[in-house]
């Protein structure tokens, strides 16, 4: 039984007022709007604790919402893909009332999916997303995880640039699920990437003016 739907709720609290903001502009028209409200959504949630899990419980919407456009049920733009998968990296952490609704709408089959996404930062956040959510869930799951098509998908993620994450979160998955890696296989090919990241950054700001284009 979910203790939190129908708890009373403070209307005049700010996290409250600032998520029903923001959940107004998500289900708005105006694109850059909605990205921001993807992003403001995962500060909120991240420190709004029991009161915005409480609204969330009470009212889905922002939850359903953010689940549609990654699912892209209708054509999304990607910016506003990852902003929504960021979302949800956010709020798979915000207890297991959330956890529950989130499984119960479908979450693990669209991680699964997106895990498959050809665009490097769905693929990222996506592991991120699945990590969290399966800390509290491995025995559950475990079994349907250790296909060998998952497990090619974590091993093409880990290759991933992970450059902004504490960890790599696709290796992380592959301990958790006990599938077998080479970590060093997988350290030489970020550092590779890094190296040739940074080496054509200097190259372009040789030719720059000094300001940033925006």
């Amino acid at each position: 039984m979910n203790r939190l739907i129908g708890k009373e709720i403070d209307s005049s609290a700010p996290y409250f007022i600032a998520l029903q903001s923001e959940t107004k502009r998500l289900l708005g028209a105006n694109m850059g709007l909605r990205i921001r409200a993807c992003t403001e959504i995962g500060h909120i949630v991240y420190h709004g604790g029991e009161l915005v899990q409480t609204v969330l419980s009470n009212d889905p919407r922002v939850i359903d919402q953010l689940m549609s456009i990654v699912r892209a049920e209708k054509p999304q733009p990607l910016p506003l893909q990852v902003a929504a998968i960021r979302a949800l990296s956010v709020i798979v952490r915000a207890g297991t009332v959330i956890q529950e609704m989130l499984e119960a709408r479908g979450l693990m089959d669209m991680l699964l999916a997106t895990l498959k996404h050809p665009d490097e930062e769905m693929r990222v956040y996506t592991c991120h997303t699945l990590l969290f959510f399966l800390i509290k869930s491995i025995d559950k799951y475990a079994p349907s995880l250790c296909t060998a098509e998952v497990q090619g998908q974590l091993r093409r993620a880990a290759l991933d640039d992970w450059t902004f994450f504490q960890y790599n979160d696709a290796e992380e998955l592959m301990k958790l699920l006990e599938i077998p890696y080479d970590p060093y296989l997988v350290s030489g090919c970020i550092q590779s990437a890094k190296g040739k990241q940074d080496r054509g950054m200097s190259v372009s700001s040789q030719g720059s003016n000094g300001f940033d284009d925006d």
